[in-house]
């Protein structure tokens, strides 16, 4: 008989809810004892009884969500119950021998119930589905917060209850400071939170509890395997008015933030030294929120944009893609420097208006820090995930010749038809490709009078001077050429003229030399193959696409390459769709005159998308920010953003990598804008 998981999980939960029933309810029944007189509790255990019971049949019924619901709903109550009306504790740490029968059987049923929530995810590996708030854990807190009315502590624990659900959301969507806020709250809810509010709790309840609710998140941020864009899908699609609304709210927040730490100059009993030290805070504070609004406000701008796009233009792009093509890489990478500002200014706020006895000030802060870090986790993953820009231009010149004497000449008539025929069909695919894969066009470009040398270096210094904004080149330039050239591969145009590798290179030199952006030429011209051994020894960041005439047995097929097969196979394999209506069908993928191959220089690896640097980021205050925020924005930025400590070991790693792409070149080469170079026609 074949081991059954899922059936022993279920026994699993089975048992731990088991567990904690016998000891809620011994729990009760203990307290009611305790406080006899008190009607409250046979209440409480008549109405707890019914729900249960009524929970049981609709599971006999096979009505298991709404029977969970109601489960999970008086476990949250009977755990709030139980922690706030035992015997008094006033202080934090308790010794064992102050662990009762009811404490155990709490703590035996979690640990029970996080064994088989740990085995059900490594039974469904990769499974998980993403929610913000699982039901189960809105109904946990809405239960503890409701069950604290009967101890009359109901709105701080509303409050409180408010930021646990702002920790867990940020846990689900694996926040980088998501871990470091959560165990800040836990230790300030205990230290700080009940004090403030002079309630004594048993911190083994508390502690049980806490444990009940976040194990499931904290164990899915290894165990999702959502992309940050799954987990951000729901805020980057819904509608403009959502999220605007959104930030208000955030900066409402935030204000009410501000409010709770302004009491601070009425009850201090130093006010003579706490006030101005907190008008000194405060005034920084509104510096970085000011910058706090402005840069969510431009975010939300470059989403609509991106919204636009998805519905417009593109119904088959990937989010990814069209976040990348709107520069939003660039601008998330600026902005989450400047959010740390922000969430270093709130905490700075707080540490002259922190007041032990305002159960208000606390839980806001326990409110902001998580939404805050929430914030400055889009960003920087947004940041960290999306690929750079890229801007394409395709050169085709289909009606002349190159002979053996080097002179260009017009295709006799008889050729003329077809080769402009495949000329148009190349220009289509080309724009389909760039409009795939988020590649900004500057332009496909169909010659058939011809180019002279002076026209297409004109043409090519305006395209390698195209920028994403002023001052930002884009990360990649792709450039396509597909007509005659001479025997060396440089390509042949009017008057006689040539224009070589050193040329184009030298253009290039001279527009994006310094700004570290990279040249992908794709070459679909019959000797481009003889410009690989100088790409690979150029000191810049230059990968080549070309294809190699296959060998043939017929002597006069040997050698001869039929030009557009390889943008063809090349758009093909690079496409999420077979453009079958541009293919030829009666020439199959695994089968062609040509075959692909590519060469990058020899610094390709060490090649990185556009990082902001100061000069970037003073560029992004001046346009962005009021001017009687920038003097302190420009004082922050005059820090260094970050120490590389491991510069050595990136150039190392860059080193290897250069290595192994020049003895052990791939098949297929990922350019990180959804297209690859290709070693291969059959599709990876």
């Amino acid at each position: 008989m074949a081991f059954d998981m899922e059936r022993l999980i279920k026994y699993i939960s089975a048992v731990a809810i088991v567990s904690f029933l016998v000891g809620g309810f011994l729990g009760i029944y203990s307290r009611w004892e305790h406080h006899s007189s008190d009607k409250s509790f046979i209440i409480f255990g008549v109405v707890a009884a019914v729900f249960l019971v009524s929970a049981f049949v609709l599971y006999l019924l096979n009505r298991q969500e709404l029977a969970n619901a109601f489960l999970n709903l008086w476990i949250g109550i009977i755990f709030s119950v139980l922690t706030f009306t035992s015997v008094a504790y006033d202080h934090m740490f308790v010794s064992a021998q102050d662990l009762d029968v009811v404490d155990m059987l709490l703590i035996g049923s979690t640990c029970i119930y996080c064994c088989g929530t740990l085995l059900d995810r490594i039974h469904n590996y990769g499974n998980v589905e993403f929610h913000l708030l699982t039901i189960r854990e809105v109904l946990l807190l809405v239960g503890f917060a409701f069950g604290s009315v009967v101890s009359e502590h109901g709105a701080p624990m509303v409050l409180l209850a408010l930021a646990v659900a702002c920790n867990l959301i940020a846990v689900h969507l694996k926040s980088a400071l998501s871990l470091v806020n959560a165990v800040m709250t836990s230790v300030l809810v205990a230290m700080e939170f009940f004090p403030a509010i002079k309630v004594q709790y048993n911190p083994f309840c508390l502690a049980t509890f806490a444990i009940l609710l976040s194990f499931e998140a904290i164990i899915d941020m290894y165990f999702s395997k959502y992309s940050t864009v799954d987990r951000w899908k729901g805020f980057l699609t819904c509608g403009k008015w959502h999220r605007k609304s959104l930030v208000v709210l955030i900066f409402l927040g935030e204000c009410i933030y501000v409010a709770c730490a302004a009491q601070v100059t009425l009850s201090h009993h130093r006010a003579v030294v706490i006030v101005p030290i907190f008008f000194a805070f405060l005034l920084f504070w509104i510096a970085g929120h000011i910058v706090f609004l402005v840069d969510c406000w431009g975010f939300l701008i470059k989403l609509e944009e991106c919204s636009q796009s998805l519905k417009e233009e593109f119904d088959t792009n990937t989010m990814l893609d069209v976040l990348a093509s709107r520069g939003v890489r660039h601008f998330c990478l600026i902005s989450k420097s400047i959010i740390l500002i922000t969430i270093a200014t709130t905490v700075l706020l707080g540490i002259p208006s922190w007041q032990v006895t305002n159960a208000w000030f606390i839980s806001s802060f326990l409110i902001v820090m998580p939404v805050e870090s929430m914030v400055y986790s889009v960003l920087s993953s947004l940041g960290k995930c999306l690929g750079g820009t890229a801007i394409g231009y395709a050169v085709v010149i289909p009606c002349y010749n190159c002979r053996k004497d080097g002179l260009v000449v017009a295709l006799p008539e008889a050729e003329y038809q077809g080769t402009n025929r495949t000329a148009v069909e190349l220009i289509n695919l080309l724009s389909r490709f760039f409009s795939e894969h988020i590649v900004h066009s500057f332009g496909t470009e169909l010659c058939t009078s011809g180019l002279t040398l002076q026209s297409l270096e004109s043409k090519l210094e305006s395209f390698f001077n195209q920028r994403v904004l002023p001052g930002l080149p884009y990360d990649t330039f792709v450039l396509y050429y597909s007509g005659p050239v001479h025997d060396n591969g440089d390509w042949a145009l009017l008057e006689n003229n040539a224009f070589s590798l050193n040329q184009l290179l030298s253009l290039w030199e001279k527009m994006n030399g310094e700004t570290g952006a990279r040249l992908i030429l794709v070459l679909d011209t019959e000797n481009s193959h003889k410009w690989l051994p100088e790409v690979k020894k150029s000191k810049y960041f230059i990968g080549a696409q070309v294809g190699i005439a296959s060998k043939s047995d017929d002597v006069e097929a040997a050698n001869t390459q039929t030009v557009g097969e390889l943008t063809k196979h090349w758009v093909y394999l690079n496409s999420a769709h077979n453009h079958n209506d541009v293919l030829d069908s009666s020439m199959p993928p695994t089968e062609a005159n040509v075959r692909p191959t590519f060469a990058v220089s020899r610094r390709w690896c060490e090649f990185k998308f556009h990082v902001p640097t100061q000069k970037d980021i003073s560029l992004h205050i001046e346009e962005s920010f009021p001017a009687i925020v920038q003097p302190i924005m420009r004082l922050c930025n005059m820090f260094p953003q970050s120490a590389d400590l491991f510069c050595f070991c990136e150039e190392c790693v860059a080193m290897a990598r250069n290595l192994k792409m020049r003895w052990l070149p791939p098949l297929t080469l990922d350019t990180g804008h959804g297209f690859k170079l290709i070693r291969t026609i059959n599709k990876m």
